[in-house]
Order: structure tokens, then C-alpha cells, then sequence
């Protein structure tokens, strides 16, 4: 009996362990980077087969024995490996010296094509952000490293981190998003090697989109056409390498890249569409053109409910093939995980804050056990050594400074202690004043985390004079960016460039080269600042303003002519960014902008019966700033203006023009009229639109030369129907002034640090119409422009 009974269970047992499983890491034979998404064939049957995943990893369960495997990628020999004894097989494939060989497509459709046009038609629903909401976690992880153009490590640079990386960074993510766009992640932890106190993470979606179905790919300001948008067929050439069955469905890998002589940018990558629902699966891209940045991205899609199809892993290695030199360069490989995914959950519009991203409290402070809960995969002993070594070092020099300098000097400052030094007031340069020299000195958190006090002085060569000021904040929330302040200034103040326009002088800033009428003033202000309906920020103050002109005039009110005089002044100014991304970092919000308008409104009041103010007035200016990309045509902005004053004002208080004409500065500036001098027109009451369009490289390009042609149109009117002034030539803009250019960017390029290319290029723009000039040449104006491209 004892005998059937050994029979039975060996029967059994055999059954049981006849499962067969094994698993492996597919590599790159030179670097020893892991290949994603490679397809292994099993006992040379197509339908025994599974592909890597993100990280070059598979997993293979069979009821049969696997003596075999055939393990292809595309730009590399197939590898055949005979499977023997064996649970765990690295394989390493070889490149091809020929990356991409010739294929021949007969007249009938290419099968690439018609796959391609379903995925295109199931793009809708395939989109996990055209889902009505989702949350879920992501651990991130970048690893920078310096190598050698052999692909090893440099020598020198592996004896100072004794083996380790360069760095390490790492986060903890939560991130909640309803349809259509309401979006918030927040950092409940982050770790950054040789850091002790890092107030800013990495992101799934620092590099790349969260997911690849958005008409065009933004990699670092340039917008790539998807393989899989409208019309790509037109644009990309598509090849299906194979098809790989798997349980009901299958898996198409398709690879592409522009078609020749196409002027747009584009991708070149492989694509593995499944045939339920025609979705992504899996996708690696990489930019066809590459520049001083050399990107790969990297997406893994899982079926969820069997039906919806949702990126679980987001990577991306990033190479500077010239930097720091051109023997070594830097490379960073981001790896993103997605997890604890809940789709339709409960969110509702005000679960959202302002903050698109934002830093939990104590994110920096977490303990190894919530590092060891979290991280998708454990340290391995390279990144543990990173962290040792770094963090030693880190301690040492107190890397932590260096990162508040930074941060410090992003912001044009440069800390010291308890004050930060203000750049923006050391040089200051205009046509009345010469150069001016001098500094800035503002209190830092280090002195309080809300209140704030500083000054600056300055002396202008010119007109031999000091300029000098002081002001006091107070933060009373940062929430709500609740901030009440005063201030006093001895300065001088351009004329027309009042109220919202109001701006400081800045070095770095063309126009401000080409002022020469300035109103000197002795100013107190008290002001309240203030964020309302999430979107709105608003700027109170009441100004009493001595004003001394510098330059010949006089004003005229009834019987008596005078040049000074007190403006008393209430003003209220309004900007309204709706659904503007603001990202919570290093204790500060920054924004990334806005996808729709930009309204911004001023209003002030003059009294005569105030604090012995002279002039009584209502003064108004709107302006609307908007910015879209149209796929294959490019990128348009837009600025459409408008100003109104009741009363007689004094000429600085008037519109003066917005004029950026003269032949000794020839500089760009953006939403200025290009062939208007300075002060050639004033007004109580005006309107301007600027439109500006940039195709970019989508009109011309010949290999590396693809300048941004940039066509522009501009538009002004004006009327002054109040006029009080004397001395001051000017003319009124009572007909429709006209302008239009054309911009060359990057005609010739210069590489920047290895990092990307300084591109100069100039512009030409005719004035027309019933401003011109009797001669061509006076109507003509020539425009030089200075950008930064990474290609």
C-alpha cells in the first residue's frame, strides 16, 4: 500500500515540479546596459515567447523544459544560447555594425502602416490622462556618472568615490490627477547623496511626459512630432520587425524614424503596439538630430481591468557627449516606478492645490526604514558605497552651501551670511545715466523666514548723482503669498514706465539701454501683495512721489507753468494666470507657465487733495499674453494692450510709445516696436498687438543649419486728447502705425561649455503706412538676437 501511496506522490511531484521557470538580464555586450523590451524566443516556437522589461529583466514560466532561447533587439545580432541546467542566464547582445538595414516594401500597404494608423485611431482612449482621474506612488531614482569615451568609468574620478557613482538622487512620489487637467504630486520623501538637508527631487516626468500620446514630445524645449499623432505617416517611414503572440493577443514591434528630406523634428525609436486596443505597450524614443544632449526615454505600459493600459515604468538616460570634456562626459539614467495605481478615484476640484508639485514637510528627514519600504528594489553595493563616500564628503565641504548658492544665484542674488547681495544692482547702464555701479543688500532666511529688510546705493558716471533706497517685508502668509512692505527710494524712473509697466533697471535688459528721459524721484510706498481665487495675484500701494524731470519741460495747468510737482497716487494691480503651474521648491514657488491667456490690469488713482498732491487722475491699462504650439506649423505669441488716462497728466506719467529704435543699440526685445524710437509717440489713451510666429526648423534645414525663422506683425494706436505739456517734441499716433518683420534665429551658432550652442542671428523689420519715412532706408531697421539651443 505504502508503495502506490510513494507512486502517487512522485507522480504528483513530477507533475508539480515539471513547471519550468526561468528567469535573465538581457545587456549591452560593450556597456553592460540593460537592453528594454528585447524579444526571447523559447525552443524556437513564436509562441513561446516573452519580452524584457524596462530594465533588460524577463521572467519565463512554461509547462514544457526550455533547452532554448533566441534573443534578438533591434540594432544588434540575434544571439541562439543553448539552456542547460540552468534557473538565471545573463545574455549579452553584440551591436551590428550596420545599425539599420535597407528594407525593400512591396506595392501592397506596409503592415507597419496599418498597425500605426489603429494605434493613431485608439490614441483617445488609449491616453491615461483623457481618464477622469487617477492616483498613484512612483519611487525615482537618478544616477549620474562621469565616463570615458571607452565606456569606463574615468580613473581619476573612480579613486575619489572609491567605486561609487558620481551621485545619486532618490524620491518618493504621490501623485492625484482629474480629468482634464488638474494635476498634484507631492514629495513625501527625498534623498540626494552627499546632501543632508536636499529641498528639491526627481520626478517621473522631469525628462519626459508621463505618457506617449500627447501630439507632440517635449524634450527639453523642443517639440518633437509623435510617431503616433495625426498625420505622422506623412512624416515617419515605419518598419514591423516582428510579431510576438502572446495568450490572445500580439505584440507588433515596429521601429521608426523621419522620412528623408521632411523638415520637422523628429524621433527615431522602437514601438511595440498590442493588439488589444492597438495601445502602447512599450516605446523607447530618442531625438533623430542629436545635439550636445543626446536623450533616450524609455516607457512601459500594463493592462489594468483588461482594458486600460497605463505607464508603469518612465526611464530615460540622458548624455552630455562633450561634457565636462570631450574625453569624459556626463550621463545620467532616471528611473521611474509606478505603483498603488487607483483609477477612478473620488477627487474633486478642490482637493487641488496651486502647487502642480510641492515638497512635503519632513520629505528630507526620512529614516532608513521608510527608504527600505519604498524603493522598488533595494541598494546594490555601487550605490551603497555612493552614498557612503558622498556623504562623507558632503559633511566635509558642506555641500549644502554650495546648493543655497545655487539656489541663491538662479535668483540673481549672492548670499553672505545673513544678507544677500542683489547682482541686478551692480551695473546699470541707460543713455542718461552712463554706467551705473553699485549694490544691493537684502536679508535671507537666515535672518528671518518672513521678515525682510534691505537697500541699495548706486552712482551714475553720467550725470554725476546717487541713487539710494531702503524697504522693510513682512510675510504674513506664505500660503496665500500675504506680504505687506514700505519702501523709500531716491532713483530715477523712465518716463511713461509707471504703474504696471513699472520696471527696475536691470543690466541684462536691451531696452533699459536705450532710456535717456528720466524723471528723478524721492518715493515713499506702502504696499500689500496677496494671492486670491488661486490664480489671481494682486498688488495694493499708496505712492507719494516727489518728481523732479530730468530734460526740458514744463506742465500746464490753467495760468501757471510748472516742471515738478507730488503725484499722490493709489494703485491696484491685477494678474490673472489661470491654471498657471506653480512648483513648490528649495521653499519657494516657482511657475512654469500657463497653457491659456495671461490678463493682466492696472488701475490708479492721482488725488490733488492729498499729502499736497498736484494731479487728479484715473489711469487704466489691460494686456493679454498668450503662447500655443501648432503641431507642424509651429509656435505663435501673441500680445494684445490698451491704456487709458482722464485727465491731464505730466508727459512722464503719459504713454509714451513702446519704441526700441536706435542705431546704436540694434538688440531684439520682445513686445516692443521694433522700428519706433523712443518717446516718438505720447498718449492718454492707446492700443498695441504683437504677434510673433516662430516655425522653427520647419521650413528649412540643411544637416546642422536650421536656423528659426520667426515672422513678425505689429500693430499701434494712440490719441491724446488731454494735452498740458510743453517743451517736450513729441507726435501723436492718431492714425494705425504698422510694422512687420522677419526674424533669423541661430544663423551662426558657438558651442557653450559643451553644453549647447549660443546662436546669433539678426532680423529685418519695415515700418509702413501712414507713419513711414519718405526713405526706404529710415524705414528699415536691422535686429540682432541672441538664443541658446542644445542642437
Amino acid at each position: 500500500m505504502y508503495r502506490i501511496v510513494i507512486w502517487c506522490f512522485l507522480l504528483v511531484g513530477s507533475s508539480i515540479f515539471s513547471q519550468k521557470s526561468l528567469k535573465g538580464k538581457v545587456l549591452d555586450f560593450n556597456t553592460k546596459e540593460p537592453l528594454a523590451f528585447s524579444t526571447i524566443v523559447f525552443n524556437n516556437n513564436k509562441t513561446l515567447g516573452t519580452i524584457t522589461d524596462i530594465d533588460g529583466n524577463f521572467v519565463f514560466n512554461s509547462e514544457i523544459d526550455v533547452n532554448s532561447l533566441v534573443c534578438s533587439y533591434l540594432g544588434y545580432d540575434k544571439k541562439n544560447i543553448d539552456v542547460i541546467d540552468t534557473t538565471y542566464i545573463v545574455i549579452e547582445l553584440i551591436p551590428k555594425e550596420n545599425q539599420l538595414d535597407q528594407v525593400v516594401i512591396s506595392s501592397a500597404e506596409n503592415p507597419a502602416n496599418r498597425i500605426i494608423r489603429n494605434a493613431i485611431k485608439n490614441r483617445e482612449i488609449n491616453d491615461p490622462e483623457k481618464l477622469q482621474s487617477f492616483t498613484y506612488n512612483s519611487y525615482n531614482k537618478i544616477i549620474f556618472d562621469v565616463r570615458s569615451k571607452k565606456n569606463k568609468d574615468s580613473v581619476s574620478l573612480v579613486k575619489r568615490l572609491k567605486g561609487g557613482h558620481m551621485m545619486i538622487m532618490e524620491s518618493i512620489t504621490k501623485r492625484k490627477f482629474l480629468e482634464p487637467d488638474l494635476s498634484n504630486e507631492i514629495v513625501i520623501g527625498t534623498k540626494v547623496s552627499g546632501f543632508r538637508n536636499p529641498q528639491f527631487a526627481s520626478l517621473a516626468t522631469d525628462i519626459q511626459p508621463f505618457s506617449f500620446y500627447t501630439d507632440m514630445i517635449n524634450l527639453f524645449e523642443v517639440n518633437y512630432l509623435n510617431p503616433i499623432s495625426k498625420g505622422s505617416l506623412k512624416k515617419y517611414k515605419f518598419f514591423l520587425e516582428e510579431s510576438i503572440p502572446v495568450k490572445k493577443d500580439t505584440i507588433h514591434v515596429i521601429s521608426f524614424q523621419p522620412k528623408a528630406n521632411k523638415n520637422f523634428e523628429g524621433l527615431k525609436g522602437i514601438i511595440h503596439i498590442n493588439t488589444n486596443k492597438f495601445a502602447i505597450q512599450n516605446v523607447t524614443a530618442s531625438p533623430y538630430q542629436k545635439g550636445k544632449i543626446d536623450l533616450k526615454i524609455q516607457q512601459k505600459y500594463t493592462l489594468l481591468r483588461d482594458s486600460i493600459w497605463f505607464p508603469e515604468q518612465l526611464n530615460y538616460k540622458l548624455s552630455m557627449p562633450e561634457y565636462p570634456s570631450k574625453e569624459n562626459n556626463l550621463v545620467m539614467n532616471g528611473k521611474s516606478y509606478i505603483t498603488n495605481i487607483s483609477l477612478d478615484t473620488l477627487l474633486q476640484k478642490r482637493d487641488f492645490p496651486i502647487e502642480v508639485v510641492s515638497i512635503a514637510e519632513g520629505a528630507t528627514k526620512k529614516d532608513s526604514v521608510f527608504w527600505n519600504l519604498n524603493r522598488n528594489t533595494g541598494l546594490n553595493p555601487k550605490e551603497k558605497i555612493t552614498y557612503r563616500v558622498l556623504d562623507s564628503i558632503g559633511e566635509k565641504v558642506d555641500l549644502d552651501k554650495f546648493l543655497t548658492l545655487s539656489e541663491s544665484l538662479f535668483r540673481g542674488k549672492i548670499p553672505v551670511g545673513m544678507v544677500d547681495i542683489d547682482i541686478n544692482k551692480t551695473i546699470i547702464m541707460n543713455q542718461f545715466e552712463g554706467f551705473r555701479l553699485g549694490t544691493g543688500l537684502y536679508t535671507n532666511d537666515k535672518f528671518d523666514d518672513r521678515l525682510s529688510l534691505g537697500g541699495f546705493v548706486g552712482y551714475g558716471f553720467d550725470d554725476n548723482d546717487w541713487k539710494y533706497g531702503g524697504e522693510v517685508n513682512y510675510l504674513v502668509s506664505k500660503k496665500n503669498e500675504v506680504s505687506i512692505g514700505y519702501q523709500y527710494q531716491v532713483n530715477l524712473r523712465e518716463v511713461g514706465n509707471y504703474n504696471r509697466q513699472q520696471q527696475d533697471l536691470e543690466f541684462l535688459n536691451f531696452r533699459s539701454y536705450l532710456g535717456f528721459n528720466f524723471d528723478k524721484i524721492r518715493e515713499h510706498s506702502v504696499n500689500v501683495h496677496f494671492r486670491s481665487l488661486k490664480y489671481l495675484t494682486a498688488d495694493l500701494s499708496f505712492n507719494h512721489t516727489s518728481v523732479n524731470p530730468k530734460y526740458e519741460y514744463e506742465f500746464i495747468r490753467e495760468t501757471t507753468n510748472f516742471r515738478e510737482y507730488i503725484n499722490s497716487s493709489l494703485s491696484l494691480n491685477l494678474r490673472y494666470a489661470y491654471k498657471e503651474k506653480m512648483i513648490n521648491s528649495f521653499n519657494q514657488r516657482f511657475t512654469s507657465g500657463t497653457d491659456y491667456p495671461v490678463i493682466g490690469f492696472s488701475f490708479s488713482k492721482g488725488f490733488d487733495d492729498i499729502l499736497d498732491g498736484d494731479i487728479d487722475y484715473n489711469k487704466i491699462e489691460v494686456s493679454l499674453d498668450h503662447s500655443f504650439y501648432t503641431k507642424s506649423f509651429g509656435k505663435t505669441s501673441y500680445r494684445m494692450e490698451g491704456g487709458y488716462i482722464d485727465n491731464a497728466v505730466p508727459y512722464g506719467l503719459s504713454f509714451t510709445g513702446k519704441g526700441n529704435y536706435d542705431t546704436d543699440y540694434p538688440f531684439f526685445s520682445k513686445n516692443l516696436f521694433q522700428t519706433m524710437t523712443p518717446y516718438e509717440f505720447v498718449s492718454d489713451r492707446y492700443a498695441n498687438l504683437f504677434i510673433a510666429h516662430n516655425f522653427e526648423g520647419l521650413l528649412f534645414k540643411i544637416g546642422k543649419f536650421q536656423p528659426d525663422i520667426v515672422m513678425h506683425q505689429n500693430i499701434g494706436w494712440g490719441n491724446l486728447i488731454n494735452n498740458n505739456n510743453a517743451l517736450v517734441p513729441f507726435n501723436t499716433m492718431d492714425e494705425v502705425f504698422l510694422e512687420s518683420g522677419l526674424e533669423l534665429k541661430s544663423l551662426f551658432k558657438v558651442n557653450y561649455l559643451n553644453l549647447g550652442y549660443l546662436g546669433f542671428g539678426l532680423g529685418g523689420f519695415y515700418r509702413y503706412g501712414f507713419y513711414s519715412n519718405e526713405d526706404f532706408e529710415d524705414n528699415l531697421a536691422i535686429k540682432f538676437n541672441i538664443s541658446f539651443k542644445i542642437k
